[in-house]
């Protein structure tokens, strides 16, 4: 049995728990690692992701719970790097790679399902595959937000 999660978002990003009861809930379920992952900060959208003063306080605050636990549970500290962010990762343990932004104009729900699925039918069934879609593969690509494509 897998008994680690490296995908883990608190109070810092859009989870409900402090990084404390994160750690003690994953003690409790017999875990043995554990990984935070906060979301990086987008140049375009300062209210994702950790920011400055933010980014230390949590990079201490993790710091802190694996002293505090060590010998109970591993903790790793992580961070969700987007695509478009400019985050310096080099004090993280880890990184997930992430794209929680894509451009409007090319990726429109006629261009990300094939055509031949279009019908009168599916004007009914395709939205309703659209929202499934989007909360299935959210932890991975949630693409409730759209935002410009990267520049090379």
């Amino acid at each position: 049995m897998i008994r680690t999660d490296l995908h883990i978002h608190t109070t810092y990003g859009d989870g409900r728990n402090t990084p404390e009861e994160m750690v003690l809930s994953a003690i409790t379920m017999g875990m043995e690692r554990i990984g935070f992952s906060e979301h990086s900060s987008v140049p375009f959208d300062p209210l994702e992701g950790m920011t400055g003063d933010n980014v230390r306080k949590y990079i201490d605050e993790i710091s802190g719970l694996k002293e505090k636990y060590r010998g109970r549970i591993e903790i790793l500290c992580g961070i969700e790097q987007d695509f478009y962010s400019e985050q310096d990762v080099s004090a993280f343990d880890y990184v997930i790679g992430s794209v929680h932004y894509l451009k409007r104009t090319e990726y429109t729900l006629q261009s990300m399902i094939p055509r031949r699925y279009w019908s009168r039918r599916s004007q009914i069934i395709m939205p309703v595959i659209l929202w499934l879609s989007r909360r299935t593969i959210s932890a991975l690509f949630p693409l409730s937000r759209i935002r410009p494509e990267p520049t090379s």
